[in-house]
């Protein structure tokens, strides 16, 4: 594997950047923009041994390889003489298959991954989901089996609910079997997953820029405006369902479906992926490409990591708040990476 080249960069506001950050503030508020995946041709599926560095210690796993390193992946060039870097790697696991989607479920203290294993708009039949503990290490690689293309999952009593390009699939966790899929009406490209205080699901449509409600056993058309271009990550915070749209994150009222921008000038204008919280006030999102930004509301936003160059991706992430560790899948990289954030 080639040297991986990481770019750190400081605050960025509408009117320029800055090594100096502001405040950050807002209210606390979580998830592919599919354009480039399903033009891009994914990777051989082999797993690959995990990349060693002196300090690093390499466990095996009944399905697959976890690196653990206390290096850091990222320096920030502009923070102070020993100032730690924004993310450090605790651990990486290989052996999947265009990991998509990383979900943490606190009540089952497992992680769940979404393994697409092709393209991401194919209805081939080949995803399925892993369970990984929060170790690092895969507890079993192929779960539940019997997906086209799973992206985003929310878990709501006992079960975990998929994304499936047009339907929305019901897994029963305690048994490990499909109970039921409901299909979107004229659904294209479904993504990502948020659950709602009322134990309602909001799903978004990248291709056909749609937001879902599945409610009462039924997945049904909620919102379509022409302000979505592409939504992709969701993320519901009280009585606002945050969606990621190109360079932008907008917020909905979920009684009134009245649409505002909640933070503009996001550093990937293509692609806002991953959306979560991280519990002080600001949020997570990668651009799928390889970007990682921490934004803030109204235009505050910072680079964390960048791996395009070395052609990693970063899609849907996760992030564990009371362990400071954001995971993130890397698509045709094979991996879930797993760093610590100092913030």
């Amino acid at each position: 594997m080639k040297p991986r080249t990481t770019t750190i960069l400081g605050f960025c506001l509408l009117g320029g950047c800055t090594s100096d950050p502001p405040h950050v503030g807002g209210s606390r508020a979580t998830r592919e923009d599919a354009k480039t995946e399903a033009d891009a041709q994914p990777k051989p599926t082999t797993t690959v041994e995990p990349t060693r560095t002196p300090s690093a210690e390499s466990i095996a796993t009944p399905s697959g390889n976890v690196t653990k390193s206390g290096d850091p992946i990222s320096a920030d060039e502009t923070a102070k003489p020993g100032e730690p870097p924004p993310l450090t790697l605790a651990w990486e696991a290989e052996g999947f298959r265009t990991p998509e989607s990383v979900l943490y479920a606190p009540d089952h203290d497992t992680l769940f991954i979404a393994n697409i294993d092709g393209a991401s708009d194919a209805k081939d039949g080949k995803g399925f989901i892993s369970k990984v503990a929060l170790d690092g290490t895969v507890t079993t690689l192929e779960w539940v089996a019997g997906f086209d293309a799973p992206k985003g999952m929310a878990v709501d009593a006992g079960k975990l609910y998929v994304s499936d390009l047009t339907d929305l699939v019901a897994i029963d966790i305690a048994s490990g079997a499909i109970e039921k899929r409901f299909p979107g009406e004229g659904a294209v490209f479904l993504n990502d997953v948020a659950l709602a205080p009322d134990h309602s699901i909001y799903v978004s449509d990248s291709r056909d820029p749609k937001i879902y409600r599945f409610a009462d056993g039924a997945l049904k058309v909620w919102l379509e405006d022409p302000v979505f271009k592409k939504p992709n990550g969701v993320y519901v915070e009280g009585d606002t369902l945050l969606v990621g749209d190109p360079g932008k994150v907008m917020a909905v009222d979920l009684k009134t479906k009245a649409i505002s921008t909640r933070i503009d000038a996001i550093g990937s204008i293509e692609n806002t992926d991953g959306l979560v919280p991280n519990g002080d006030g600001a949020y997570f999102t990668s651009n799928w490409h390889g970007a990682i930004w921490l934004v803030s509301a109204p235009n505050l936003s910072k680079l964390l990591l960048d791996t395009t160059p070395d052609k990693i991706n970063a899609a849907d992430l996760e992030y564990v708040q009371a362990k400071k560790l954001l995971l993130v899948p890397t698509f045709f990289d094979n991996r879930v990476r797993a760093f610590t954030f100092a913030g």
